[in-house]
């Protein structure tokens, strides 16, 4: 390890930990991602909680201190808060990592506790996802092991006026910079892939050389995979643990992750094999109580078996499609899917092709290094094919034009975040395969959707629309539409993972056609 020292003090009459870390400066060549020279005496002090093994970071200049993440139960949160009090400095800011209650509970405590404390977050979308978490703990959220919401929490509202009002207690930071009173930087980052939460927050301090991974990272407890997390999520998660081992590796900081203890650059191999071994195991299990012995037997020393492990194989087991709600996620994003599997019914261009082209989207984009805004990704998969619909198609215009003209419609009052609906647009424009995309999102949704023609997917799509009484399009009419197929949309798959792809979901088509053509004497008695 690479910094120039960490004196660790457990004290025995708490959950506490305090980890003073001087760090070593880099070398101006190591070309180091957010970071700068150590600049001010910093350290920070671990709180260890006992539910759900959730860490909170209190960081202090000897002049003011901040918080990161206050805790579960409203118990907790108030022993975390005496132990900032007992530093003898101003609190200044409380800053919450993402909306689960495990990181958000103790905010009403540390309101009281510390009113002229600043309750902030890094983005928005954090800041909503909060108390979207909230109602939805609040609505029948809880578990068996986990509570439900603190009565603190109950949000605002007309019929409850006295609840916790989250748009006025609750600040959106407006840099990726926390600087803190007296000096020392916290580098906050949100550029990160949908993973255990929709939106994260790590934290580099360059003062300490030390990054906080909040929940991206667990150290010798069992991963939350649980009712909000899909396995293309815990796959995007897998990937955006190896990006930041890249990313950081030259500045070898200590790593806090958001559930254990500190570690080194040394967390990440691990982490990345756990996720791997979840999906393995839950993909083979029949029960979620074999997957949970088997992960057990993996994983002997792990913490949180009967509750994160527990809950996250009962999600996983039988595996599910990629496809299903989160259950606290957007509102927006409930309508879109509901309104999708009520209205979009076709065989080749319906819901279900909807779902796939997000999926694959996803894992394209993901097999190439490339971070999506998942809001555009989700609203134009979705809704891409909706003016081939009667209620939505308009006589002479391209089905992709009119739905990139009026999806609007659809998304303005939902609660989509309108200042990305001309990104939909743009990738609604371009879907299909003989367009040009211009924007991530639209290039791998195009992708998406021209390699859902091919291979056996595409044949089950069009072989589809054949008319079941004999009309048309027939047999051989649907024939000649797959031989377009494989003629024109090979060349137009235009994302490197997207041509790795391609072959061999060619090669079925084509393989499917030679076959079709030999059983009935070359087509003449299909």
């Amino acid at each position: 390890m690479s910094p120039g020292g960490i004196a660790r003090a457990v004290l025995r009459s708490g959950a506490l930990v305090l980890l003073t870390s001087v760090a070593a400066a880099p070398s101006a060549s190591s070309a180091a991602p957010p970071a700068a020279a150590a600049r001010h005496p910093m350290t920070v002090t671990v709180y260890k909680g006992d539910f759900a093994t959730v860490n909170s970071f209190i960081f202090s200049n000897g002049r003011s201190l901040v918080v990161m993440d206050v805790q579960r139960k409203a118990a907790e949160a108030r022993k975390l808060a005496a132990a900032i009090k007992a530093m003898k400095l101003p609190l200044t800011h409380i800053l919450i990592s993402h909306g689960h209650t495990d990181h958000f509970t103790g905010m009403a405590v540390f309101r009281e506790a510390f009113p002229d404390a600043r309750i902030v977050v890094a983005n928005e979308e954090i800041k909503t996802d909060i108390e979207r978490y909230a109602v939805y703990m609040d609505t029948g959220g809880e578990t068996g092991a986990e509570p439900p919401l603190d009565p603190a929490l109950k949000p605002k509202t007309a019929d409850h006026p006295d609840g916790f009002d989250y748009e006025r207690n609750i600040e959106v930071l407006a840099s990726p910079r926390l600087e803190m009173v007296g000096g020392g930087t916290l580098e906050l980052d949100t550029d990160h892939a949908r993973a255990e939460a929709p939106h994260i927050t790590t934290v580099y301090s360059p003062d300490l050389n030390a990054l906080f991974l909040s929940d991206l990272g667990y150290n010798g407890v069992h991963f939350w995979m649980g009712d909000d997390i899909s396995r293309e999520d815990l796959l995007d998660w897998r990937a955006e643990l190896l990006r930041m081992k890249a990313r950081y590796a030259r500045l070898d900081p200590i790593v806090y992750p958001g559930h254990g203890d500190p570690s080194d650059m040394r967390i990440f191999d691990p982490s990345v094999r756990y996720i791997d071994d979840f999906l393995r195991v839950t993909a083979a299990a029949k029960t979620p109580e074999e997957a949970m012995a088997r992960m057990v037997a993996l994983y002997p020393g792990y913490k949180q078996a009967d509750f994160f492990l527990k809950y996250s194989a009962m999600e996983h087991v039988p595996v599910r499609p990629t496809t299903v709600g989160h259950r606290a996620e957007a509102g927006w994003r409930a309508t879109v899917r509901a309104l999708a599997a009520a209205e979009f019914r076709n065989p080749a261009w319906g819901y279900s092709h909807s779902a796939r082209d997000y999926a694959l989207a996803r894992q394209l984009a993901r097999a190439d290094g490339v971070r999506l805004d998942d809001d555009v990704l989700f609203a134009a998969a979705w809704l891409h094919d909706m003016a081939a619909f009667p209620k939505w198609e308009a006589a002479g215009v391209d089905h992709a034009d009119r739905a990139a003209d009026t999806v609007d419609t659809l998304l303005k009052g939902s609660g989509f975040p309108e200042g990305k609906i001309d990104a939909v647009r743009a990738a609604i424009r371009t879907h299909m395969f003989d367009r040009d995309p211009k924007t991530p999102e639209a290039l791998y949704l195009h992708d998406a959707d021209a390699l859902d023609w091919l291979g056996a997917v595409g044949v089950a799509r069009v072989m589809a629309l054949a008319d079941a009484q004999g009309g048309k399009p027939d047999g051989p009419d649907v024939v000649k539409m797959l031989e377009d197929n494989l003629a024109k949309v090979p060349a137009r798959v235009l994302s490197p993972a997207g041509k790795a792809l391609m072959p061999g979901r060619k090669a079925e088509l084509e393989a499917f056609l030679r076959q079709l053509g030999a059983e009935t004497e070359g087509l003449a008695t299909l």
